[in-house]
């Protein structure tokens, strides 16, 4: 064996190592922290109090008084760092620097007295038994003994105090630390101020109170841990690798031979080495974990704030619409009154006016149709009539309806009615219908050439109708959004094309609700692109209709906060 030291000696290793090493740990998880800072000096206090008595336990005897007589100093400022915590923890008082200058002081001017030959401490000597003693004077010791009280205790008055103005989770921390520190006052004391005194002189059990203190050291650590959101289980595992760490370290000192050393001294480097990099690791999954948490809530957050806005958004959209209807319709009645001569002749170029007011009022009525469909959609109040219907009927009506438009264009609309797919398909015909038409008269908004194909398809109990074209295209980074409340692509920048980003998300919302899929697809700018979906032929499954239910109930909701203003409503429940 290197080192002939007793069991108590090797427990002050143990314990003296742990306080630094645990110190340090909560240290480093916020180094500017003032409850950090002077729990760190606290801790490393202990740990100076604890090496002192070790080396007062195997220093030679003539130079023991002289560690004695430190021990003595370090137990005072020990004491001093429970007044300076309690002025930081669990919440920092506003006369902090006043306190602590006044507390360092009063420290300096007693250390000195302390460390003055025969103050407090007179000559070593050993016992009988064999254990080591001092010659203790009565006056420093109740001069130690006064002062520790005062910033002990008053640390503990003080801490007691502060418990009614914190918060019920701190209060419940900072009330396990106070049973602590009074437990630690009485079982410490006993051990190292009272059995040593010049009463009774008795050093046996001086190695316990540094055991008593390493459970407080133990229950501030977890409280600054939970009171900070620290993670404990980088806490624990800090705690678990500092004591193997330490263990390997003391295993050190029994060997016999070189080679024992060489085989435990390289034990005891790969042990901290592997426990530092645990540590790390650890660590840093739980940075990693707070932080993704920490998003996921701020995501959470702004989602929610998001959804209220897009909900007001939804109403005032709302409202709007249904005061805009109204004086468009009584616009477009005039004009049609006026073409028609009912205020008199209409000249040939006031009749070319008149169609020119006519076509943009009635882009400003379907810009407000739009409107209302979103509106109804979001708020679940858009109706739907399934019922058996031809898929071949609805595209031919659309077809017919827009083949001037395209021939105008000079564009060519291939459509053949399909033999394979004439089966009836449950569906609402004029949600269905609005979707088609809608695809095929932007196919021929966005083509200047070319041939538009409509392809009508049956597969595995679906229906699948293709729009394609020959013109503008898009490139992928619009595929993901054309589908979204007013995007449009980077396809129509610099054209002449007009458009809200509208029309194709309504058209997502009704095949949804028929429990299909929207779908765009294109090679590159350019190159054409295809729009299409799919919708069973029995129509949608009981969890669409479901959430469709859920839709309404949240629509009622709005119509009933708007109750009291009927007016803003009645244009809807007229059309």
């Amino acid at each position: 064996m290197l080192f002939f030291l007793s069991f108590p000696d090797y427990l002050l290793i143990f314990l003296g190592f742990f306080n630094a090493m645990l110190a340090f740990f909560i240290l480093s998880n916020d180094p500017k922290n003032s409850i950090n800072i002077v729990f760190t000096t606290f801790a490393l206090s202990l740990s100076a109090w604890i090496f002192l008595l070790l080396t007062f336990r195997n220093a030679p005897l003539e130079v023991a008084s002289v560690y004695m007589r430190a021990i003595y100093v370090s137990g005072l400022f020990i004491a001093m760092n429970v007044w300076f915590f309690v002025h930081v923890f669990p919440h920092k008082r506003s006369n902090v620097l006043n306190y602590n200058i006044g507390s360092f002081v009063l420290f300096i001017i007693v250390s000195y007295l302390l460390f003055i030959p025969d103050f407090i401490v007179g000559d070593a000597f050993i016992l009988p038994d064999g254990t080591r003693s001092v010659d203790l004077k009565p006056i420093g010791w109740w001069l130690f003994t006064a002062f520790f009280s005062a910033y002990y205790l008053g640390g503990l008055i003080l801490f007691a105090l502060s418990l009614k103005d914190t918060n019920e989770v701190l209060r419940k921390q900072a009330k396990i630390i106070f049973a602590t520190m009074i437990g630690i006052v009485l079982c410490g004391g006993y051990f190292n101020i009272i059995l040593p005194s010049p009463f009774f002189h008795n050093y046996h059990f001086i190695h316990l109170g540094p055991v008593f203190t390493f459970i407080l050291v133990l229950t501030v650590s977890y409280s600054i841990a939970k009171y900070q959101l620290m993670s404990m289980k980088a806490l624990l595992t800090e705690l678990a690798v500092v004591a193997m760490v330490i263990l390997f370290g003391i295993d050190v000192l029994f060997v016999d031979t070189l080679t024992q050393l060489i085989l435990k001294g390289s034990a005891f480097v790969l042990a901290a080495g592997l426990g530092y990099v645990i540590v790390r690791s650890v660590v840093r999954e739980v940075n990693q974990k707070e932080q993704i948490e920490h998003m996921a809530k701020s995501l959470e957050v702004a989602n929610e704030k998001l959804q209220e806005l897009d909900r007001t958004k939804t109403e005032f959209l709302s409202i709007a619409s249904h005061q805009l209807r109204t004086p468009l319709s009584i616009i477009k009645g005039y004009i049609e009154l006026i073409s028609d001569g009912a205020f008199g002749k209409v000249t040939k170029k006031t009749k070319g006016i008149l169609d020119e007011m006519d076509e943009s009022n009635e882009r400003l009525v379907k810009l407000v149709d739009e409107f209302l469909d979103i509106t109804r959609i979001e708020q679940g109040r858009t109706k739907f009539s399934f019922a058996k219907g031809s898929m071949n009927e609805v595209i031919t009506s659309c077809y017919k309806e827009l083949i001037d438009r395209a021939s105008q264009k000079g564009l060519k609309i291939d459509w053949k009615p399909s033999k394979t797919a004439s089966v009836k398909v449950m569906m609402d015909s004029e949600k269905i219908r609005h979707v088609v038409f809608n695809f095929i008269d932007n196919a021929i908004k966005y083509s200047d050439k070319g041939v538009i194909k409509i392809i009508l398809e049956k597969k595995s109990g679906k229906v699948v109708v293709r729009v394609k074209d020959e013109g503008f295209g898009f490139n992928k980074e619009d595929k993901g959004n054309f589908f979204q409340k007013f995007y449009r692509g980077k396809n129509v920048e610099g054209t002449n094309v007009n458009g809200t980003g509208l029309g194709i998300y309504v058209c997502r919302k009704f095949i949804e609700a028929h429990g299909g899929q929207v779908w765009a697809k294109s090679p590159g700018l350019g190159k054409g692109s295809e729009f299409g979906f799919e919708v069973p032929l029995e129509g949608p499954d009981e969890q669409t209709v479901e959430f469709k239910d859920e839709q309404a109930k949240f629509g009622q909701d709005i119509i009933n906060q708007y109750s009291d203003r009927p007016e803003e409503l009645s244009s809807d429940t007229k059309e």
